[in-house]
């Protein structure tokens, strides 16, 4: 099985996570040789690649380091092998801007699409780190929610950056309304002027697995592949 395939910065190579396996490993393939590597060897219950942090290291999550499965890091791969856990505290997701604002999601077992309008405490937040700012802060949340709190809860996933401004997904809506449908919004590089660029209806479905490449955004709902720019 293959999860989560991210090409390159450079377009050169793909990394993906696979179960070949009895446990989920990061791989990776030189799309001009057709060379195939596994670049893990960690043996955790969940690891999922996330992107790549240059065209010489792969990101991805795991708790291959900790005694809880629920809490997984942010690590780099080199594709000579070598582990190192970022530091950036545990995070499933990550995104990092041209200008060096950091957006990190909390770990969960995935997007809003499995627990549909939860708004419970295991909920996905993002942190965000603003450039040049020394410290974290939570997206729509600490202070720094210009709704009164109407999107606080509701999980944010799929991080990446357009033109400076954080996309993510979520299914956070003003009413709560049951049949709401995740969708891709967005904020400024300081976590302000919230948006919202999609419009799913239920009979078109969830917002899943949003990615960009800084200029197009890449998703799927009910099967179907989506392009957004």
């Amino acid at each position: 099985m293959v999860r989560n395939p991210r090409f390159s910065p450079n377009g050169t190579k793909i990394a993906w996570t696979s179960y070949l396996g009895q446990r989920p490993e990061v791989f990776v393939i030189d799309l001009a040789t057709g060379d195939q590597r596994r670049l893990t060897w960690l043996g955790a219950a969940r690891n999922l690649v996330v992107g790549w942090q240059d065209d010489e290291h792969v990101v991805f999550s795991s708790p291959h380091q900790t005694n809880d499965i629920g809490l997984s890091w942010l690590y780099t791969v080199s594709l000579n092998g070598h582990v190192e856990r970022l530091g950036y505290g545990p995070g499933m997701d990550l995104a990092v801007n041209s200008d060096g604002a950091v957006a990190v999601v909390t770990p969960n077992s995935g997007d809003c699409s499995r627990w549909k309008r939860y708004r419970g405490g295991t909920a996905a937040q993002i942190w965000l780190r603003p450039a040049g700012a020394g410290s974290f802060l939570r997206v729509l949340r600490d202070g720094n929610d210009d709704h009164d709190g109407r999107y606080a809860a509701a999980g944010r996933y799929g991080v990446g950056w357009v033109d400076g401004r954080l996309l993510f997904s979520s299914d956070m809506s003003e009413d709560d309304c049951p049949r709401s449908q995740a969708q891709i919004w967005s904020v400024d590089g300081r976590g302000h002027d919230l948006r919202q660029h999609t419009h799913h209806s239920e009979d078109q479905g969830y917002v899943r697995d949003p990615r960009t490449d800084g200029r197009t955004i890449v998703y799927h709902a009910h099967g179907a592949l989506w392009a957004m720019t």
